[in-house]
């Protein structure tokens, strides 16, 4: 074995050890006491470590609290602020946290269901809906030097459009995708829109019936769209995948094909250099709910694998990716935010389940990671008379460039 090989495998053993050092198995509550992780498998495999690993979570910030009807998105942009937009009585709001401090909370435009995405250039973009002349569109505004752009409609349909999500992709162009009744069909279909040349361009996405999209952009500027569909002869959910190359799209295809299962809620993101795929999602079996994974890409897919612990039942799988380094998953359960991390790459494995919150009425859960490879998360809690805004952020695993074109 060479002097490199050496060094690489040294460090692999010390990350390992790291994960699994006495002390480590603790995590802070949001009440401050300790609450204890769940081992699961094995250690986090590392392809490329070129540094120490600093793996403890930050301790648990609060960082407002909202009027209690508010519903919640958050993003972190490049300067590591948190950037906060809340719906108030069909009001959207802003507000960035940064340093201790949150700025002045700004109203941005009337509407709901928002959902943010910063671009590789630094921009925040926000899609949301809202009912316009009589018809519920989806619209698009930016934020840009300290201003929120004019709202501009992106859907453009005679149907109910909903559910919007957006990432924005390498060349900096906003992708939207979310969920329209414009067929006529008894069940809504997915629509796609683009910013080209200044205008936004739609579209059904082929054969793409159902509801709860999700998007991602690899790194060869492909688009990754998943959302969940009712099958006619179970009358259960599955989880599909498509993706857009050139203008092109591929033929549709089924993830989770669970026979005796609901899958709801999907989540999508890309690793960069792998060229891989990562699709979480929520599966009703045996009378409570998993998380449930799956890897890959178009037409080469491993086998659907649970990876939450199937004693408690959970829900609102997040993930995201961090270029060479590691996956990183949150999700509910038993009152309680759980944390799971693998490898990037077709062999790598979990590392063990790890409970890093507890959280109670959980309104809105979002998970990033910055350029630095930090992964932030955020998470809002109902109280009698409000939503509070809490915090936490964890150290890179490898000291590499991260890839976050899909984080909610």
């Amino acid at each position: 074995m060479g002097e490199g090989e050496q060094q690489k495998s040294f460090w692999q053993k010390f990350v390992a050890w790291l994960i699994n050092a006495p002390g480590k198995e603790t995590a802070l509550s949001t009440a401050g006491a300790e609450t204890p992780t769940v081992p699961m498998e094995a250690d986090i495999p590392v392809d490329d470590v070129s540094a120490p690993a600093l793996l403890a979570w930050s301790s648990v910030e609060q960082i407002t609290n909202l009027p209690a009807s508010a519903t919640v998105e958050a993003a972190v942009d490049p300067e590591g602020r948190v950037h906060l937009v809340w719906e108030q009585e069909d009001t959207l709001y802003h507000s960035f946290w940064t340093d201790g401090d949150l700025s002045v909370p700004i109203p941005v435009a009337m509407g709901k269901a928002p959902s943010l995405a910063v671009s590789p250039g630094g921009s925040l973009h926000l899609v949301f809906s809202h009912v316009f002349e009589g018809r519920q569109e989806i619209f698009h505004t930016s934020w840009q030097d300290d201003y929120w752009t004019l709202p501009r409609d992106v859907s453009h349909t005679d149907g109910i459009s909903s559910m919007p999500t957006i990432v924005v992709s390498n060349d900096n162009r906003p992708q939207v995708a979310w969920s329209d009744t414009s067929s006529g069909d008894d069940f809504p279909r997915i629509y796609h829109a683009e910013l080209v040349d200044g205008f936004w361009v739609s579209a059904p996405v082929p054969n793409s019936r159902g509801a709860q999209p999700s998007v991602a952009v690899d790194a060869l500027n492909r688009l990754h769209v998943v959302w969940q569909d009712k099958i006619p002869t179970t009358g259960e959910n599955d989880i599909f995948h498509i993706q857009r190359q050139g203008g092109q799209w591929s033929v549709a295809e089924n993830v989770s094909d669970t026979p005796n299962g609901d899958s709801v809620a999907p989540r999508v993101a890309c690793a960069e250099e792998e060229g891989h795929t990562y699709i979480l999602w929520e599966e009703f079996a045996q009378n409570h709910h998993v998380i449930s994974f799956v890897h890959g890409q178009f037409a080469r897919w491993s086998w659907a694998e649970v990876i939450s612990d199937d004693r408690a039942s959970a829900s609102q799988p997040r993930v995201a990716a961090t270029t060479r380094g590691c996956l990183h998953t949150v999700w509910m359960a038993s009152g309680g935010l759980f944390y799971r991390a693998r490898g990037i790459g077709l062999n790598a494995h979990w590392g063990r389940q790890e409970q890093i919150a507890v959280a109670k009425d959980l309104v809105c859960l979002a998970l990033t990671a910055d350029a630095n490879g930090r992964v932030h998360l955020i998470w809002a809690e109902k109280a009698p008379d409000n939503t509070a805004i809490y915090y936490r952020q964890r150290e890179a695993l490898l000291k590499a460039r991260a890839f976050t074109s899909s984080v909610f």
